[in-house]
């Protein structure tokens, strides 16, 4: 994240945590005092807390490396090159592979949360738009298994993501970045797709109609922002700059 020295990163990623803490909570007092029973809606919540869970640990291990900056900065016998001892580095290098992973998994858990979703509320649908919600929840879980096994795969042996001398990361190249950001992307698009879909099937006065379509459209932020960290991590692989190994943040 450019120029962010380690406090500020530490202070900006546990900021985002308590603010992601803070509607949680609300969540989970609204589902204890208004408990949904359906599978559907517990699939729903599962996943929201599920995703909350894995960028806890994700927030976790980037505050471990950014720990180890502040430590070894001014050590003059560490390279500036590495930053930190080696071994203290493979290891992060192992936290790296493990975090991206987190990171994937829990962006896709909060779609899973709204398909879910929309198979509890939308218990009556047209056949073509229940077909289209089950094929958008197929290529959502098909993305994120293909998306999971990229980092996985791309380097061989996969010992290379954890090498100093040779290190190799899927988010090094152009398909392992631009993979990612296209199913992240349209699978977005398709999940906003189906309740505007249902809605023309409803007859909403115009006010309603508006309304709702103002909701919809903040899923527009989270294609925004892909796109965002899509042109600021091809940017820096342009450049050759490797900044922090972790490259989620």
């Amino acid at each position: 994240m450019g120029n962010v020295t380690p406090e500020g990163m530490i202070g900006i990623l546990w900021f985002l945590v308590i603010f992601d803490a803070t509607f949680l909570a609300i969540r989970f007092y609204l589902i204890v005092t208004r408990p949904r029973v359906t599978i559907a809606a517990f699939a729903s919540e599962a996943c929201i807390f599920a995703a909350f869970s894995l960028i806890l640990f994700e927030t976790t291990s980037t505050t471990v490396y950014q720990a180890m900056r502040i430590k070894y900065r001014n050590d003059p016998t560490i390279p500036k090159s590495l930053g930190m001892p080696r071994e203290t580095l493979i290891l992060m290098f192992k936290f790296q592979l493990a975090e991206v992973e987190m990171y994937l998994t829990g962006v896709w858990l909060v779609k899973g949360s709204f398909l879910a979703l929309y198979f509890d509320i939308f218990r009556s649908l047209q056949p073509r738009i229940k077909r289209m919600l089950q094929l958008t929840t197929a290529y959502t879980v098909l993305s994120w298994f293909a998306n999971f096994l990229l980092p996985l795969l791309y380097c061989r042996p996969l010992s290379l993501v954890w090498s100093i001398e040779h290190h190799c990361t899927s988010f090094r190249s152009s398909f392992g970045t631009t993979f990612p950001m296209v199913t992240n992307v349209t699978t977005d698009l398709l999940i906003m797709a189906i309740p505007i879909l249902v809605l023309r099937t409803l007859n909403l006065r115009k006010s309603e109609m508006v309304a709702i379509a103002f909701l919809l459209s903040l899923g527009c932020l989270t294609i925004i922002a892909a796109l965002l960290r899509y042109t600021y991590v091809t940017k820096r692989n342009a450049l050759g700059k490797s900044g922090s190994p972790n490259l989620v943040t």
